[in-house]
């Protein structure tokens, strides 16, 4: 009677063979590891913008056409006056590209109408790569609009606002819609 045995050769073949398939598994599980965790910090990050950003846009909706603080702004910042829970303010947001956050500042009215507007810090709303800001304004006289980088105090409140965040080679684009005041003359 003779015994079937595997040769030491044929071992070694399936022992490489079988390390092989296994470091293949192993890579592609470690990258499909890296690449959910990936996904969900951009997931968790885009969620927590587009919460701020809806704040942001309540603060937009809920500006105010008043002559002494006017509605002005460039790609990079605005300034406006709205109401937040039944007071006054002027607010200012502005992007930081060296702290590469947007950034918010609140002045209560009184303090804009008395100049005292240095005392009042910058907080952080959320970090981005850039954030840019687009206004489409009202042409008063042939009532058309168009897309500006730019709005002057004189061009009052825009239709919307439109805000471009990008994070991580994410984009994110926001429409705010302002409910126009026009005041009668």
């Amino acid at each position: 009677m003779r015994l079937r045995s595997f040769t030491l050769i044929e071992t070694v073949c399936a022992t490489v063979i079988v390390s092989i398939i296994a470091l293949c598994l192993g890579g592609v599980f470690t990258s499909g590891i890296s690449l959910w965790q990936k996904a969900q910090k951009l997931g968790l990050c885009s969620a927590e913008i587009i919460l701020d950003l809806e704040g942001i846009s309540r603060n937009f909706r809920q500006s105010i056409d008043i002559p002494d603080v006017p509605f002005s702004g460039d790609s990079k910042s605005i300034e406006f006056p709205t109401v937040i829970n039944n007071s006054i303010f002027k607010v200012a947001y502005s992007f930081d590209s060296f702290k590469k956050a947007l950034l918010i500042r609140k002045i209560d009215y009184e303090d804009v109408l008395a100049d005292r507007l240095k005392k009042f810090p910058q907080s952080s709303v959320f970090s981005a790569d850039r954030v840019q800001f687009e206004y489409l304004v009202l042409d008063k006289e042939d009532d058309s609009c168009t897309w500006e980088n730019k709005i002057d105090e004189d061009e009052g409140i825009p239709a919307i606002i439109k805000m471009s965040i990008e994070i991580d080679d994410e984009n994110i684009e926001k429409f705010i819609f302002i409910p126009l005041q026009r005041a009668s003359k």
